[in-house]
């Protein structure tokens, strides 16, 4: 299990966030879901700030110790192994 953000444009007329966004946190093992209202398909361009600091909170509040020694880290190279 990946501790993992799925970010959704709450005005997403797309992919609905409430759906599809949901969905997928939904059946990850440790996932959380956000919502952000005034953002629609692509949140990273309309709510940048916001993204990246959600990102940044959520990287900052998990414990990614657990990973290191089997799929890779998260410092810029390939998370999975050959």
């Amino acid at each position: 299990r990946v501790p993992t953000l799925v970010i959704g444009g709450a005005g997403d007329r797309t992919a609905d966030c409430g759906r599809h966004a949901a969905w997928v946190a939904g059946r990850l093992g440790d996932a959380s879901l956000l919502r952000l209202e005034g953002a629609g398909h692509m949140p990273h361009h309309t709510r940048p700030a916001r993204v990246a600091a959600a990102i940044a909170a959520h990287f900052a509040t998990r414990d990614f110790s657990a990973l290191e020694s089997g799929v890779g880290d998260f410092r810029g190279r390939a998370a999975f192994s050959p």
